[in-house]
C-alpha cells in the first residue's frame, strides 16, 4: 500500500512540475497585458498616450475597447505612413493571434487618454481595463511618466509630410511617436 501511494505521489509530483514552463509548457489560455504605462502630453489639454503589450489566449480574439475610471475617454490609434504622409487613425479592434504579441508602442498602435484624474496623476497610476472580443475582461495599472521625450504623441489627427517631420538628436526623422 506505501509503495502505491509513493508512486502515486511521483506521478502527481512530476505532472505538476511538467506543467511549470520549459519549451514543453501549455499554451496560455488566458489573454494577459503587461508593460503598460501612459505618458502624459506637455500641453494637459491634449489627450495622453497610452502603451502596453498584449499576450494571446490559447485562441484568436481581438481587443475591442479600453476603458478607464481615471480618463474621461479613450480611444485606440496607430501611426502610419500614408502616401508620404504620418496619419494617426482610429481604430476599433486590435486583431491578437493565438500565442501572438501585439504591442502599443510609440510609433505605431498606441492608446489615446482624454482627461486624466488629476489624482490618478498624483498617485502617479492610471487603472485601464482591456475588453476583448471573447468577453473577456483583463485590468491593468499603467504607471504615469512625465511629458516630454522623444517619444512623446502628436496631438490630434495631424498629418505631415514625411520630410517635414522634426529631426531628433540623431538627425533621424523623428515620426510623432
Amino acid at each position: 500500500m506505501r509503495v502505491q501511494a509513493g508512486l502515486t505521489m511521483a506521478i502527481a509530483l512530476t505532472a505538476l512540475l511538467a506543467g511549470c514552463g520549459g519549451p514543453d509548457a501549455p499554451a496560455r489560455t488566458a489573454v494577459s497585458v503587461d508593460q503598460a504605462s501612459v505618458r502624459l502630453n506637455a500641453n494637459p489639454a491634449a489627450p495622453a498616450a497610452g502603451y502596453f503589450t498584449l499576450h494571446g489566449a490559447a485562441g484568436p480574439l481581438a481587443l475591442v475597447e479600453i476603458t478607464s475610471g481615471d480618463a474621461a475617454r479613450v480611444e485606440m490609434h496607430e501611426t502610419r505612413m500614408d502616401n508620404g504622409l504620418m496619419r494617426m487613425m482610429k481604430m476599433d479592434e486590435v486583431p491578437v493571434p493565438a500565442g501572438g504579441t501585439v504591442r502599443f508602442a510609440p510609433g505605431g498602435k498606441h492608446a489615446m487618454l482624454w482627461t486624466i484624474d488629476p489624482q490618478a496623476i498624483a498617485a502617479g497610476r492610471v487603472r485601464l481595463t482591456f475588453h476583448f472580443s471573447d468577453g473577456a475582461q483583463v485590468e491593468a495599472q499603467a504607471a504615469i511618466e512625465p511629458a516630454g521625450g522623444a517619444d512623446t504623441e502628436m496631438s490630434g489627427n495631424m498629418a505631415m509630410p514625411a520630410d517635414a517631420m522634426p529631426a531628433n538628436d540623431a538627425g533621424e526623422a523623428h515620426h510623432g511617436h
